[in-house]
């Protein structure tokens, strides 16, 4: 055994510098010494078995499964025939998109030009293949693109050849991005005034001091950025995913430089891989819109999409913004730059032309209808009666929900005349109720817009479409017809005049349909989820007008209704709700379809905060519900809490049905201490819409420091900038929780 200690090694030095030279300097011997001890380390590294052992396992361990896994699992397939290569298929599988429909195979997935694991399937390349490209190294709004790839990964469907990107600065925070078909976008500015601003192709990004934001258009795979002017920050980028536009489908990426999101509706912060459908026959508050806050910068921005078909929002893993739709024809999405709640409210405020707004301390008052089915019109007047002779206190009434239909304008009754008046008596005033579609028969108005083809047809013929609803034969015209003014000239301005009513509720655009349901299959390459559900009771998505599919203008219809209907200074003034709600209507927004429960309740409380933080400021729902269920399965409590809850809203309308007069003594007097309780609101709420702000605020609204906080407190927030509220959701609940410092960290 070998000692290597420092005498032994000091002897065997001297030893052999004596046999060699007999003598040694003490500086050279302790030189000798250090590179006999270095060497001597280094053996014992390299030439020790135990570390030899250790190492090589090491090396292993670490190499081959890197190995085996690029060998076995990480197969990319390159696209064949793609002579414009770009795009990695090596990077981290959080961020993999779907390329095409599930369980597409190897060879497929090559052809559409796809990366494609074992352990993932088909997936888009980063940044993707199926983009749009510039054949030039500027671009410009009149600039026309072309696929980078001719097939789209839907069903071997071919891209559209011809796409524009347009980018349009509104204001000093607000910009839109627009993509659209050429040829079919162009065609429908002559049924759609408002594409005009879309396809002003002439105008270009121009540099203004005033901006809040930079745009950045990058060629020749073409992608957007928007930047924060202050710091240099991404707001807004689609270079992380798809552009694909086929004839019937399309699908555009977007990432919000955020950590958090919320909107859609939703005060809840949205959840990753979760779908949204911006059109629903249950949720008609689906609000296009979602906002983000970046914890780093400390600031919130948005985008708000604009799109005449049925949308489907999905939210990857990390946090990109899948958007799908179908049509290829427009999508325009509003990129919202804050920095607050606050100021995002009052951009999403700046791009409507004209705002309503609640004038009367009275449109504030209580409002009653009557949604009761085969109930007629001497059983409405008898109810009235009750509640007059009672004196529960009520601002106006509408006698029945489905009264006056559009096209029977000749037949104003004398027991409706008579329960106006009974109203007017009682200094309460009279809500009409406007069904737009139209009952088939004999009318003029009917026979009017079937000869001027006004009405939808059925998708084989030139036959008006018959739907069944309230035990009726009705047909739905079309509003977004330049024709229809005149028809309206005709028919709905006298009507106006003989009813003298205080105010209008345009009843939905598309009544429930049951007459048929037709489910979108074969004639689009790919269909959202849910979308066949949401339209069940609904008009058929296949019939037309024009030539057009409704599905086609399913969204701008009721938009277009509402500008028509309202667009006399006489109809301006009163009071006008809709049940097509839409940030750019003339009329304040009412829910319908909500169920008298306890889980339906506490979902309407957090849609009222998410419909504010989406710029919605006027809007209600139908307190206690709308369901017709029988009155004993009502819950007395749950009507209390509604009651509670609908005392700050800013429209307090109650079905006959719920109102005071159906509940116990002690329920009447809880909910009349409750409606006084309102009324000595009314000034406070009335000042606070006179402003520019939001009337039911989230706490983010007024603390948008508190954002992480935001989705534990989704029943607190504020009325006016005074008024904290926190509904009772529970049944027999002693307490609830609320946050009251707000400003501590």
């Amino acid at each position: 055994m070998v000692n290597n200690s420092f005498d032994d090694k000091k002897e065997i030095l001297e030893d052999d510098n004596v046999r060699n030279n007999g003598s040694l300097s003490d500086e050279k011997a302790k030189k000798t010494y250090n590179d006999l001890l270095n060497t001597a380390w280094i053996h014992k590294i390299l030439l020790n078995r135990t570390i030899r052992v250790v190492i090589l396992t090491a090396v292993i361990a670490i190499c081959l499964p890197t190995f085996v896994y690029m060998i076995f699992y990480s197969r990319e397939l390159n696209p064949t025939n793609y002579k414009q290569e770009y795009g990695t298929c090596g990077y981290y599988d959080i961020y993999h998109l779907p390329c095409g429909p599930k369980n597409i195979s190897q060879k497929i997935c090559k052809l559409r030009g796809c990366c494609y694991m074992d352990t993932h399937g088909c997936y888009h390349a980063l940044p993707s293949r199926h983009r749009y490209l510039s054949s030039k190294n500027t671009w410009n709004n009149n600039e026309i693109l072309s696929p980078a790839y001719k097939q789209t990964p839907l069903d071997g469907e071919m891209a559209m050849q011809q796409m524009k990107l347009i980018v349009d600065e509104i204001n000093e925070n607000v910009v839109k991005i627009s993509i659209l078909n050429p040829q079919s976008a162009e065609e429908d500015t002559h049924n759609n005034d408002n594409n005009k601003n879309d396809l002003n192709y002439s105008r270009e990004i121009k540099e203004k001091d005033e901006k809040m934001y930079d745009v950045k258009v990058f060629v020749p795979s073409i992608y957007v950025e928007v930047y924060r002017k202050e710091n240099n920050v991404t707001v807004f980028s689609s270079a992380k995913g798809p552009w694909i536009a086929s004839s019937n489908y399309f699908e555009w990426s977007m990432q919000l430089n955020s950590d958090l999101m919320m909107g859609l509706g939703h005060y809840n912060f949205l959840d990753v891989g979760q779908k949204y459908l911006l059109f629903n026959n249950k949720s008609n508050f689906a609000v296009p819109f979602v906002m983000g806050f970046n914890k780093k910068h400390k600031k919130y921005h948005a985008v708000y999409f604009s799109c005449n078909t049925p949308l489907e929002v999905e939210i990857m893993d990390t946090k990109l913004i899948m958007v799908r739709g179908l049509t290829s024809s427009l999508l325009s999405v509003h990129v919202l730059t804050g920095p607050t709640p606050r100021d995002i409210f009052l951009q999403i405020k700046s791009l409507n032309k004209e705002k309503y707004t609640l004038k009367e301390f009275w449109h504030l008052g209580i409002h009653l209808c009557d949604n009761t089915e085969n109930k007629n019109l001497l059983q409405a007047i008898k109810d009235v009666q009750e509640i007059l002779d009672n004196e529960f206190p009520f601002d106006s009434h509408c006698l029945l929900e489905n009264l006056i239909w559009l096209s029977n304008n000749e037949i104003i009754s004398d027991e409706m005349r008579e329960a106006i008046e009974k109203l007017e008596k009682g200094k309460k005033r009279f809500i009409a109720s406007i069904m737009t579609p139209l009952e088939m028969g004999e009318s003029k108005a009917y026979n009017v817009a079937k000869d001027k083809n006004l009405l939808f047809t059925t998708s084989t013929s030139d036959t008006p479409y018959i739907g069944k609803s309230y035990n009726k034969n009705i047909s739905y015209i079309d509003f977004t017809l330049p024709e229809v003014t005149q028809w309206l000239n005709e028919f709905w301005t006298p009507l106006i005049e003989e009813i003298s009513a205080d105010g209008f509720l345009f009843q939905g655009t598309w009544l429930p349909d049951n007459s048929q349901f037709i489910p979108i299959k074969h004639e689009f390459p790919y269909v959202p989820q849910q979308l066949n559900d949401s339209m069940q009771n609904t008009p058929p998505w296949n019939i037309k007008s024009r030539d057009k599919f409704l599905l086609f203008t399913q969204n701008q219809i009721a938009e277009k209704q509402i500008e028509k209907m309202v667009s006399s200074d006489n109809v301006k003034q009163k009071l006008i709700l809709t049940t097509s709600p839409s940030n750019s209507v003339f009329a304040a927004s009412y829910k319908q379809n909500v169920s008298s429960t306890w889980k339906d309740f506490g979902n309407n409380v957090n849609t009222l905060s998410g419909l504010a933080v989406g710029g919605f400021n006027l809007y209600g729902f139908p307190v206690c519900g709308d369901d017709l269920r029988n009155d004993d399965e009502i819950s007395e409590e749950l009507c209390i809490r509604w009651y509670q809850f609908a005392s700050i809203m800013p429209i307090f309308r109650v079905n006959s049905n719920r109102f005071v007069n159906k509940f116990s003594k002690f329920t009447q007097q809880t909910m009349i201490r409750i409606i006084k309780r309102r009324y000595s609101l009314l000034e406070y709420m009335h000042s606070s819409l006179m402003t520019d702000e939001l009337l039911v605020r989230p706490i983010i609204y007024e603390f948008p420091e508190q954002f992480e906080f935001a989705e534990n407190y989704t029943n607190q927030f504020m009325v006016g900038d005074a008024l904290m509220v926190v509904p009772v959701l529970l049944p027999s609940a002693k307490y609830v929780s609320i946050i009251l410092e707000i400003n501590l960290n």
